[in-house]
């Protein structure tokens, strides 16, 4: 036909500088529709849909030629799919007169489209009844899914925040009128973090909120195992994560969880473990709540009991290969910061997972944070690893195998930390009141190297060595005998000079508390000579410009002095001319004196 030759300059036209241009061609392609060839609406369409993106006025005539296909093109019929989206797209129009003109186009096309369908649609007309799954023509928005998904996918990360918002709501539709059995074999396949990124988990998260909760629970396990596939829930990018959390959430608001516990478990352990943003850590958190709420458990750490040996099982198999970025060592560091009370369930298992991942010929990070972790969990007032009594058990081994081995002195910054940590741990170990047999017998062999320990390059190091002995004289004082005790007292008044005020007063404290309890086999006679030398050593320090290490190397004298004051009295006189600060020397003399005359009486 004649009008076929005028499709071409035409659709030139449309690219028109002048908007009134661009309208004139819009109303003649529709007149050619209208009254010439209607099978041009199959090159015509396009062009015409990309016009709703043009200026109001140009989008106005787009609607009004698109009610007016609908209403009186020829062979209609045949081709809704490629004249309603110029209706649809006005119906969600910004500006207000489209939205208006294609709302009540809209309103016209259907009542024609009812009086021309009126044998078919007689018994919804008669009862007005609105069908149960409207508008039931699933069949054919089923022929097109495949295409429909992968434009919604590619979509779905635009940076207008108005078409992610269409695609969203696109996607809900899509998912109540199209079956789960339908689109998850076409949508499941993208969901690792390769070239789609986090697209196809945002299209999914809407495609489950408005699919039927009947139809959603029977695929819901299958949902969550792809889910938990490595390749999907391992990825740390936090988009991917937040939309992961997004599908995660409408499984379980819609859903019975039971049927998929383990696998939306592991994917918010996951979560919870590796991200770097409070927010979705949060928000992990509280799904693993609803999650045990939903499975009808009261607490969350009933939910970790559940799966924590899966866990384990898993995460175990790997655990001497570990590097500071393996998703399974994050998981374990996870488990080990959020599992609470069940880990004392379990911790045959986890004291295994850790022998065998943070000996120094591994990722010396890894065995970092691993005592950093343990420290942290031995501290804790609520006694996590012993909720199920068996931390004396397993105290021994956790202290031979996993602590000891980093005391040793070794060169560069990171065996400093791990000194660090493994101190902080044997302080924890000694506060932790557990005093079996085996646990003493590995706190003696410890022991041993605090005098090292004491004079270590670290502040902190120094500081905890300290605190160990502070602890073992209160707590353990059976383990010190007279040798041990002259030894680190000698370490400890070498602290009293110190560089760090801190190390200094607490040093002056450990070595008051270190000789309140002496040996069973201490004598003084034998001793008389190392205790000359310490006394004539701290004495000097009663003369420190810092009055308060001053006071604390007083009390420590007092108490020191009590095994032999004469001793000390000696000392101190020879040495107390020689003072800017007399009133203190003079004061421990009175006090020696006072001790000797009790003796005597």
């Amino acid at each position: 036909m004649q009008s076929e030759s005028l499709v071409k300059p035409l659709l030139k036209a449309l690219n028109h500088q002048r908007f009134k241009n661009r309208i004139a061609c819009i109303k003649a392609l529709g007149d050619i529709l209208l009254y010439g060839e209607s099978r041009s609406i199959q090159d015509l369409s396009g062009p015409l849909a990309q016009c709703m993106m043009d200026l109001p006025q140009v989008r106005l005539v787009v609607v009004d030629v698109g009610g007016a296909l609908a209403m009186e093109m020829p062979d209609r019929y045949s081709y809704w799919q490629r004249i309603l989206p110029l209706l649809l797209s006005g119906l969600r129009d910004e500006d207000k007169d489209v939205k208006i003109k294609a709302e009540l186009l809209w309103e016209d096309v259907g009542k024609k489209y009812e009086k021309e369908n009126e044998d078919q649609l007689k018994e919804q007309i008669d009862f007005d009844a609105v069908p149960e799954h409207y508008p039931s023509t699933e069949a054919g928005i089923t022929q097109y899914v495949e295409k429909i998904l992968e434009g919604l996918v590619l979509a779905s990360s635009d940076k207008e925040a108005d078409v992610v918002k269409q695609v969203v709501e696109c996607s809900e539709y899509l998912g109540y009128f199209v079956p789960p059995a339908t689109y998850l074999p076409l949508i499941l396949p993208r969901l690792g973090g390769g070239q789609y990124g986090e697209r196809p988990l945002i299209v999914l998260s809407a495609l489950a909120r408005g699919t039927p909760t009947a139809l959603l629970q029977e695929s819901v396990a299958d949902i969550a195992e792809a889910l938990a596939n490595e390749d999907v829930s391992h990825v740390t990018n936090h988009g991917h994560q937040s939309a992961l959390l997004q599908v995660i959430q409408v499984l379980i608001e819609k859903c019975d969880p039971r049927d998929c516990s383990y696998s939306i478990f592991s994917v918010l352990l996951y979560i919870a473990s590796t991200s770097e943003e409070q927010d979705t850590v949060s928000i992990a958190q509280e799904q693993l709540e609803n999650v045990a709420k939903r499975s009808g458990l009261d607490r969350v750490y009933k939910l970790y009991d559940l799966h924590l040996s899966a866990v384990l099982n898993t995460i175990q198999t790997t655990a001497s290969s570990w590097t500071e970025q393996t998703p399974h060592f994050m998981i374990f560091l996870g488990l080990l910061e959020l599992a609470d009370q069940s880990l004392g369930c379990h911790l045959e298992r986890i004291v295994g997972i850790l022998c065998d991942c943070v000996p120094k010929k591994q990722d010396p990070f890894v065995s970092l944070k691993c005592l950093m972790k343990l420290n942290h969990l031995l501290k804790q007032e609520e006694h996590p690893l012993n909720s199920n009594g068996e931390l004396e058990r397993f105290l021994p081994v956790i202290v031979s195998d996993i602590v000891k081995p980093f005391l040793p002195w070794h060169a560069g910054s990171t065996a400093a930390a791990l000194r660090t940590a493994a101190v902080s741990c044997l302080v924890s170990v000694c506060q932790a009141e557990v005093a079996s047999q085996k646990v003493l017998d590995e706190v003696k062999n410890c022991l041993a190297l605090i005098p090292a320990l004491i004079e270590d390059d670290s502040e902190d190091t120094r500081h905890l060595s300290c605190e160990v002995v502070m602890n073992v004289a209160y707590s353990f004082p059976q383990l010190i005998d007279s040798d041990t005790l002259h030894t680190l007292a000698d370490k400890l008044v070498k602290r009293f000079d110190d560089v760090s005020a801190v190390v200094r007063l607490k040093s002056a404290r450990v070595l008051a508390a270190l000789f309140k309890n002496l040996p069973e086999n201490y004598n003084p006679s034998i001793q008389s000579a190392r205790l000359r030398d310490l006394y004539e050593s701290a004495t000097v320090f009663l003369d420190d410009p810092d009055e308060i290490l001053q006071g604390a190397v007083s009390d420590a004298l007092e108490e020191m002095g009590k095994i032999s004051p004469e001793i000390l009295k000696e000392v101190l006189e020879r040495d107390c001319p020689k003072f800017r600060n007399k009133h203190v020397c003079e004061k421990l003399i009175a006090s020696m004196n006072n001790l000797q005359i009790a003796v005597v009486n």
